[in-house]
């Protein structure tokens, strides 16, 4: 009779043990997931952030070339070249509507002095 008790005993123990296992198992599982979205998070900032310092580097190398130098005082001061010929597009859509299409009837707007 004392070898059965002992041999529930152990039983006993073993499942328990089975079960936290099992629980710490699941709990290590979920971490790792946590950890594996986290990682591919910080890589594609890490990406990014080489790709931005790639960005600099370039402009740094460009800084004293004479490209650069022209570029940036037409951009941030308008200059340009005395011999430099400058075409300029006119927008003037924004003051006058679209010419209306035949057929349609148009008010005339009603003339102040009359």
């Amino acid at each position: 009779m004392s070898r059965q008790i002992i041999n529930r005993i152990l039983i006993g123990v073993f499942i328990i043990l089975m079960i936290g296992m099992g629980v710490v198992y699941i709990r290590q599982e979920a971490k790792l997931n946590d950890l594996k979205k986290q990682q591919l998070e910080l890589e594609k900032k890490q990406q990014r952030i080489e790709f931005i310092v790639q960005e600099y580097l370039v402009l740094l190398d460009n800084v004293n070339s004479r490209n650069f130098i022209i570029r940036m005082a037409r951009e941030k001061f308008g200059w340009v070249f005395d011999n430099e010929k400058i075409f300029v597009k006119d927008d003037y859509s924004e003051f006058f509507p679209p010419a209306s299409t035949p057929g349609t009837d148009i008010e005339e707007p009603n003339d102040p002095l009359e």
